[in-house]
This record gives structure tokens, C-alpha cells and sequence, in this order.
């Protein structure tokens, strides 16, 4: 009996240690996956940051995402962002791209784009898990940090 008790044990421990394994591996291979679809979207230089969150300080507030896309198309830049100003008008981002870069983490599985217009300076970080933070900076602006996402 002490003998079944044992197996049945071993049994369990081993079982519950390839499950975790392979759990591991499908997650890997999902960010992989998540990392390499951005990857060829961002080669592009076409495609969209659509946000969901905006923060400034200990601020922060849910956005519609309907009214929180702008879209990179080659040189160009254009759309709408929510701000925290008295009125909260929305930033309008149309304008001419300056400068362009980008950094490939094939490691990390992260992108980090660098775009600079006339007046803005922004930089996306793409996380593993396909998450993307845009950071607004502008000379007559506080800087403001947006969460969302990248689509085609």
C-alpha cells in the first residue's frame, strides 16, 4: 500500500512538472509570436498605435479608443490623443516625420520606436506581451505616457 502511495505520488509530481513545462513553452512561443508580428508591422513604417490609457504624474483615466489612434504611414503622422487639460481637448498629431528609428530587442522580445515631427517627440516601447507605451513629449506640453496597443 505504502508502495501505491509512493507512485501515485512520484506520479503526480511528474505530471504536474511537464504540464508546468509545456505551459512555459506555449507562453514563450505566444510572445514569440506576439514579438515577430510587430516586428514585420513596425518594418513597415505602417501601421497604428490605438490607446487605451493615458497617465500624466498620479494621473490617469480610461480613453476611448475610437477617439485615440494615430497612425504612422511612412513619412506621415496623423490622428488624436486625449490630454488632461481644463478643457481636455484632444492633441492633433498631423504632421511631417523628421526622424524615424527603431530598436530591436530580439532578446527581450521588445521594439522601441523613436518619431520626431516639428512638435513632437514620441517614443513607443512594445512589450513582449504586445502591450505598447507611447510617450508624448512637446515644448508646450507636459508630457504624457499612453497605453494600447499596435494594429495594422
Amino acid at each position: 500500500m505504502k508502495n501505491l502511495i509512493a507512485l501515485t505520488l512520484i506520479l503526480s509530481i511528474s505530471f504536474s512538472s511537464v504540464c508546468f513545462s509545456q505551459q512555459q513553452s506555449s507562453e514563450k512561443e505566444r510572445a514569440q509570436a506576439i514579438y515577430l508580428g510587430h516586428k514585420a508591422l513596425i518594418e513597415t513604417q505602417n501601421f497604428q498605435f490605438v490607446a487605451n490609457w493615458v497617465f500624466r504624474d498620479d494621473a490617469r483615466k480610461e480613453v476611448p479608443v475610437d477617439r485615440n489612434t494615430i497612425k504612422i504611414s511612412q513619412s506621415n503622422l496623423a490622428g488624436l490623443l486625449a490630454s488632461f487639460g481644463n478643457n481636455e481637448e484632444a492633441i492633433v498629431l498631423n504632421g511631417k516625420i523628421n526622424d524615424y528609428s527603431t530598436l530591436f530587442n530580439d532578446d527581450e522580445q521588445q521594439i522601441i520606436i523613436k518619431i520626431k515631427t516639428d512638435v513632437y517627440d514620441i517614443k513607443i516601447d512594445i512589450k513582449s506581451n504586445g502591450k505598447a507605451f507611447l510617450v508624448l513629449k512637446a515644448n508646450n506640453l507636459q508630457s504624457m505616457t499612453y497605453r494600447g496597443v499596435i494594429a495594422k
